[in-house]
């Protein structure tokens, strides 16, 4: 599949996890440490997927997107999103199409992503 031709242009904050040597490097809690690489991806489609708020406790509110890739693209769980300067997460993993078995053609890569204010 190629890019879509009126799409968006998407930051991909990749992330790896650093390393000391051979070995992984944790923070003070225990948390992994990562390094992060952006990659511009032109030609992407966005969608609006869902919206919820809560009012228990705090007043938060979660934006649900779906992006789809152009055939090819790598996307990580851990990875982050960039979109028209706000910041998104990954949420699990990249859903790829198989093969077109009429055209050959790849389809796109779907990325659920998420924004969570408040």
């Amino acid at each position: 599949m190629h890019p879509f031709a009126n799409g968006e242009t998407i930051t991909l904050h990749r992330r790896t996890p650093r390393m000391s040597g051979p070995n992984k490097v944790y923070d003070s809690y225990g948390m992994l440490v990562y390094d992060t690489f952006d990659t511009v991806v032109a030609g992407c489609a966005v969608w609006p997927t869902s919206a919820s708020e809560s009012l228990q406790n705090e007043d938060r509110t979660n934006s649900n997107y779906t992006v789809a890739f152009p055939a090819g693209t790598v996307v990580a769980g851990v990875d982050a999103i960039g979109w028209r300067g706000l910041d998104f997460e990954v949420q699990g993993e990249a859903q790829r199409y198989e093969r077109n078995p009429l055209t050959g053609s790849l389809g796109p890569v779907l990325v659920q992503m998420t924004r969570v204010e408040g």
